[in-house]
């Protein structure tokens, strides 16, 4: 993966996500913690740096005991202000990132399976692959096999007719998929005009882009200002403290 992508990712997904260092149950019902990483079942939960308050590790024995409250308990609807009261065992600041940093490379060696020329790829096409993953899980390839095709064979301008995510239910998708789309318009440029492969232009555009190019900017833009994460964030994509988290 680019260097560039690594280094953007946590800034990408954080207004998307959100940022929380309790279990919490997702829009699915399913626990998660951290930048939306899923901890469902208790096996994805186990490994974590989880911390009690005294600031010692959590044991196994505490990690499964307080998942299960968590997952008995909490209402998706309530959100994560309603399920940090049922546990208390959280993630640092810097667990968070560890934990996120290990998702994304994990997802990286899944989807290197469905494309052979990964590394080959404009920073901009990794990212949004990187940001569908984080959605709907790495396997994704697989799955929206016309977007794998058209990656495969570098049509980054077929790939944003290809890579739209369902949002039925789930409205907090329409600003990832806007975000998407910018990214795979980045890379069709940037493939075109040969720029390194290794230069991300995400959150902007390639220079030379066309109105039509720079109106995918403004969308993504305008769907974020209109499906916001449940949780507080700021322009450097980090969460803004909030009196009520636990």
């Amino acid at each position: 993966m680019h260097q560039s992508v690594l280094d953007a990712f946590v800034k990408f997904s954080t207004p998307l996500e959100g940022s929380v260092p309790s279990l919490y149950a997702d829009i699915k019902g399913l626990l998660t913690v951290g930048i939306g990483c899923l901890c469902d079942p208790v096996s994805l939960a186990l490994p974590l740096p989880w911390v009690l308050p005294d600031g010692s590790p959590a044991s196994q024995a505490d990690i499964a005991h307080q998942w299960q409250v968590v997952k008995t308990q909490a209402n998706p609807r309530l959100h994560w202000r309603f399920a940090a009261g049922l546990s208390t065992m959280r993630l640092t600041e810097a667990g968070i990132l560890q934990v996120a940093d290990d998702r994304l490379k994990a997802n990286e060696a899944i989807m290197r399976k469905h494309f052979p020329h990964w590394d080959d790829m404009p920073a901009d096409a990794q990212l949004c692959c990187c940001s569908m993953a984080w959605a709907v899980g790495a396997g994704f390839p697989a799955i929206f096999s016309n977007f794998t095709r058209l990656l495969n064979n570098g049509d980054y301008g077929g790939a944003i007719e290809a890579c739209g995510i369902k949002t039925e239910g789930n409205p907090g998708i329409v600003p990832r998929n806007a975000a998407n789309r910018l990214c795979l318009a980045n890379a069709r440029k940037s493939a075109a005009l040969n720029y390194p492969n290794e230069q991300l232009f995400w959150p902007g555009v390639v220079p030379e882009s066309t109105d039509k190019e720079w109106s995918l900017k403004a969308e993504a833009e305008a769907a974020l200002a209109a499906h916001p994460p449940h949780f507080g964030w700021d322009t450097a994509g980090r969460e803004v403290a909030d009196q009520d988290k636990a």
